[in-house]
């Protein structure tokens, strides 16, 4: 019989070297789970360590309040951003009711500001076109290198594109937001 016990020994000593190689390769399973397995495969009842088994309840403990820190620091910073958010629409509101009192103060500059930019803007953007046209016919007569031609186009494309993004902007405040947020400011009081 003592045969049979030396041998089983040996058997639970490789087992738990087994278990701790094993633990290693399958991404750090604990060993006791693998000597588990391995133990009921063979029908055997493992024999626990007591230290491993403390062990194992405050790395069980110390997650779960790691996880509970990382929900309050979420819980934290969700309240942060919604009060940024907050103070995001405070100012956009702020800014847009002051722009009402700006105007109403010089509404006359304004005015004439809005139809100069709206009147010629657009004489601009034609002058523009026909400019860039003429660059590229007179860029091929003159030999002049195609780099050279799509750098002035590209330049004067983005000159264009301004001219329209203004024009954009004085229709937008005349007629867009600044009579609806004027109405809606009307129906909040």
């Amino acid at each position: 019989m003592s045969k049979v016990k030396e041998f089983w020994g040996k058997l639970k000593t490789k087992f738990k070297d087994v278990a701790e190689t094993g633990s290693k390769l399958l991404g750090n399973t604990p060993p006791g789970m693998i000597l588990e397995v391995v133990s009921n495969m063979l029908g055997k009842k493992q024999e626990t360590d007591p230290e491993a088994e403390k062990l194992l309840t405050e790395l069980k403990e110390k997650q779960l309040e790691f996880e509970q820190e990382l929900a309050r620091m979420d819980h934290e910073e969700t309240m942060e951003l919604a009060k940024i958010g907050l103070e995001e629409l405070k100012l956009n509101y702020e800014d847009k009711s002051s722009a009402r009192n700006i105007y109403s103060q010089s509404k006359d500059f304004a005015d004439k500001l809005a139809f100069s930019i709206m009147r010629y803007n657009l004489i601009g953007v034609a002058s523009l076109l026909l400019f860039d046209i003429l660059c590229t016919f007179v860029a091929e007569d003159l030999k002049i290198q195609y780099s050279v031609v799509a750098g002035v186009s590209t330049l004067i494309g983005m000159v264009i594109q301004s001219l329209l993004q203004e024009r954009q902007q004085v229709t937008g405040f005349y007629f867009g937001s600044s009579l609806g947020s004027k109405s809606k400011d009307e129906k909040l009081k």
